[in-house]
């Protein structure tokens, strides 16, 4: 069996990620082996600030079958409108994967309020 073959059969496992654009805009579904530099190739090219929601565990064939799950709210290829999934979507990750919050520290004092913001991914408890 060749890799692109065991691609699509789910093989390959990485992150289905969900990024927001700005505070409310469309929420991209993607797939990436890592999400973090996928979400920063993405950034380059997109003026507003992009945010990532949070990641589940899985593989290309999750990221098609969460793509099924909101097409009726797809705007363009990967992109769903943020009103109509953001619940559906807050769930999926609460149930299956790790969520996204935001925190201002210093790198040299924890303690220390910074405009350092620093993305840390969390288990769900």
């Amino acid at each position: 069996m060749t890799e692109e073959e065991r691609i699509e059969l789910g093989w390959k496992i990485g992150w289905v990620y969900f990024v927001q654009v700005g505070s409310g805009g469309h929420i991209k579904i993607g797939w990436a082996k890592d999400p973090t530099k996928r979400i920063a190739s993405l950034q380059t090219a997109q003026p507003q600030q992009l945010k990532l929601l949070g990641v589940i565990p899985g593989s290309l064939k999750a990221e098609r079958e969460v793509h099924a799950l909101f097409s009726q709210a797809r705007v363009r290829g990967e992109w769903f409108r943020r009103s109509d999934v953001i619940e559906d979507v807050q769930r999926l990750i609460m149930e299956k994967g790790f969520r996204v919050i935001e925190a201002r520290r210093s790198r040299n004092n924890p303690e220390q309020k910074s405009d350092s913001r620093f993305n840390i991914v969390i288990p769900n408890s």
